[in-house]
């Protein structure tokens, strides 16, 4: 094998060179060698490729790099790019390339081969490096491609990385935190994994060095067009000093190769058939000229076709087949006891349901345990039989791309909440490409089959009336809580004319506020709730809070 690369590379066995004298270092800056499987297609088996790759990182005063394998062949990486098809032992790819950027030099060379066989000469043992500022003069030095401190091989990772999303050459919606996702590494020979994913058209590059426990990038808000990305488990070591002062990097690595696009937009919908139509047959699409024809080039294949738009509608039935917690973030069930401003006589007895998700959502319905559905829309509420009913959605000023869908029905008799009741909630929610999803919310206790218990005592402020004027600052005291079903206060103070100024959560045992407030003159309303609250997540990954609560309502007026 040794022999047959020697007669098809070009390799220079230098006669009559010499070693320079002097620091090498002060002209070598960097060295790497990788190797291992890359599965360059996801789709196809047989695109798996054995790679073998080295790496010199010099001053611009060298012009060529050799280097010599453990087994004494001689390799040459000269100046510029080259790149060779060599037909034998199934095939294999020799590129070398030499760029020079920031006053630096970086030489690589780097052999594809279809067998395994193709990359046997490139073995484990000490590597000779050879970088030449003359035609005959060079600097030398060395890469020991061992474990650290040892002569013992590098263990090969050859677990094969299993991307979940994104799909490779398919289009992904717009999500204020993407993340790659990918099924955990098992590998033994797994010492950490590397991520990468760019942009060349925009210049985006982002990269993550993650542990073998990981199984996804941290979130980020990704632009829309076409990226490369590469997900590697590796067996890595950085090493400072080779001996001669150069910092390396030695690895064996198992890589996966895909692309796929962004789209501008939080659906994949007909503003992408659209897109797609607008660039429809064009054969000019490159990542790095026009971005891959915007993104539609989904095969990377050069031209808008067929084959593209089948991937469009494949990216499609993909989206349509994500999560409902990808889309919704939480859901919110209360029931309460309100005595309004302070007068047993008008106490209402509330119910509220709140969903809170993307922009994917067009409406919400939920199912009662008692058998009963009600739809959340901007159009759904008004005037019930006894009480009345308020829904609508509006963006959540806490969670940029989140929106608040509110379902808050208030009635005079306690009967009213009958139409609810404790148990399963089922929650249907259509999206605005005509999908649907559903989950489910217990209210009750979770982990047991029991009901939550109501608070019913009535919240009474003892260190003023309700309508009362006053001079700041205010104290604010209450009577004790003796409801057993409470297990917090809540404490609410608003300026009427502006806004929430003070939100407190105490315990039960609470009956004031630290110190006095200082508020301005106006009006004020102060909320004073006892209350029991549980959250979680259900089996979807929503966030889940459910609880009961009894409140009262004063307002005042500060002079």
């Amino acid at each position: 094998m040794r022999n047959l690369f020697l007669m098809v590379v070009s390799v220079l066995l230098v006669v009559g060179g010499s070693v320079a004298q002097g620091a090498v270092s002060d002209h070598v800056h960097f060295l790497e060698i990788s190797k291992g499987p890359d599965y360059n297609h996801p789709w196809y088996p047989s695109s798996k490729r054995y790679e073998f790759t080295l790496e010199v990182v010099t001053d611009t005063s060298i012009v060529k790099v050799e280097f010599v394998t453990p087994g004494g062949a001689v390799y040459e990486i000269p100046q510029g790019e080259t790149s060779d098809y060599i037909d034998e032992l199934g095939g294999y790819e020799i590129i070398t390339e030499q760029e020079i950027e920031a006053g630096e030099s970086s030489w690589e060379w780097e052999i594809k081969a279809r067998q395994e066989a193709g990359v046997a000469a490139f073995d484990d043992g000490i590597y000779q490096i050879r970088c030449y500022y003359s035609a005959t003069q060079y600097y030398q030095t060395s890469i020991p491609f061992l474990i650290p401190g040892t002569n013992d091989p590098l263990p090969q990772p050859t677990q094969k990385p299993e991307v979940t999303y994104p799909v490779h050459s398919t289009m992904v919606p717009f999500s204020s935190d993407f993340r790659m996702l990918w099924e955990l590494c098992t590998d033994p020979a797994v010492n950490r994994i590397d991520v990468d994913f760019e942009d060349d058209y925009r210049g985006i590059d982002y990269e993550y060095e993650l542990t073998v426990v990981d199984t996804s990038t941290p979130p980020v808000e990704l632009a829309g067009g076409f990226y490369d990305s590469e997900i590697s488990f590796e067996h890595y070591y950085f090493v400072p000093d080779n001996g001669d002062g150069i910092p390396m990097v030695i690895l064996k690595t198992s890589n996966i190769n895909q692309w796929w696009s962004v789209s501008s937009h939080t659906t994949i919908d007909m503003r992408d058939v659209a897109g797609l139509a607008s660039v429809w047959q064009r054969d000019d699409c490159d990542p790095e000229v026009n971005n891959n024809c915007d993104g539609y080039n989904l095969d990377n294949y050069g031209d808008v076709d067929l084959t593209d738009l089948a991937q469009l509608l494949e990216s499609w039935l993909f989206i349509s087949d994500s999560r409902i917690g990808d889309h919704v973030a939480e859901i919110e069930i209360v029931n309460g006891y309100d005595y309004d401003y302070p007068d047993n006589s008008s106490v209402s007895y509330e119910f509220e349901l709140y969903v809170y998700a993307d922009d994917t959502v067009d409406r919400v319905e939920f199912l009662t345990p008692v058998g009963n559905t009600f739809e959340i829309s901007e159009s759904a509420g008004g005037s019930v039989p006894n009480g009345w009913v308020d829904t609508g959605v509006e963006a959540d000023d806490e969670r940029p791309g989140v929106y608040e869908w509110y379902y808050e029905a208030s009635y005079w008799q306690r009967s009213g909440l009958e139409l609810y009741g404790d148990g399963n909630y089922l929650v249907t929610v259509y999206y605005k490409n005509g999908r649907t999803d559903q989950t489910t919310v217990w209210f009750g206790v979770p982990g047991t089959s029991d009901a939550i218990i109501q608070p019913v005592q009535e919240p009474i402020f003892t260190s003023f009336s309700h309508g009362a004027t006053l001079a700041s600052p205010i104290t604010f005291t209450w009577q004790p809580c003796t409801d057993a079903a409470a297990q917090a206060i809540c404490f609410d103070l608003d300026s009427v004319d502006e806004e929430e100024v003070l939100e407190a959560y105490l315990p039960a045992s609470a009956t004031g506020l630290a110190g006095a407030q200082y508020l301005t003159s106006g009006s004020w309303e102060a909320e004073l709730g006892f209350e029991v609250s549980y959250i979680g997540q259900n089996s979807d990954g929503i966030a889940i809070e459910v609880s009961k609560f009894s409140e009262s309502d004063y307002v005042f007026d500060v002079e």
